[in-house]
């Protein structure tokens, strides 16, 4: 068994679907979603809100998941992960998750403020390289404290 169909069965049916629609279908050129908070505002219930429209493929924090393999191979702590990528390799994780994974569909995904000191840029900077690559809808959440 090819270890391509392997990770595809074991990620469940909706990530060979989106595989394989990314193969006849390609990424969106427009209309993509970024969420930006800072925690504890909701996001993961909107997320999983979005998520359920067959017309979107939510990420959920893509540069959180960037992260967390990087610490998992670094075997760092989290707060040494600063400077671990740069602006262009985030904007590019994007555009790859989006050309893998979005199959056509919105591809949506979250940004926490830390993720872009992370990546030692401006939040305006960072907004306006994924304006070029096609994102046109942002979401802005505020903390909740109820």
């Amino acid at each position: 068994m090819s270890s391509t169909f392997t990770k595809l069965r074991t990620r469940g049916p909706r990530a060979l679907l989106s595989a394989a629609q990314s193969f006849f279908w390609g990424p969106r050129d427009v209309g993509n979603v970024l969420m930006l908070h800072n925690g504890r505002s909701g996001s993961t219930l909107l997320g999983d809100m979005m998520d359920q429209n067959q017309d979107v493929f939510w990420d959920g924090e893509t540069l959180e998941k960037k992260l967390h393999r990087i610490e998992g191979r670094r075997k760092c702590g989290f707060s040494e992960l600063y400077g671990a990528f740069n602006l262009t390799d985030g904007v590019d994780e994007i555009i790859h998750r989006m050309n893998r994974r979005a199959a056509g569909r919105v591809f949506g995904t979250e940004l926490q403020d830390y993720h872009v000191e992370i990546m030692k840029t401006d939040t305006e900077i960072y907004l306006n390289r994924l304006k070029d690559v096609g994102f046109d809808h942002f979401i802005f959440l505020e903390r909740n404290y109820i």
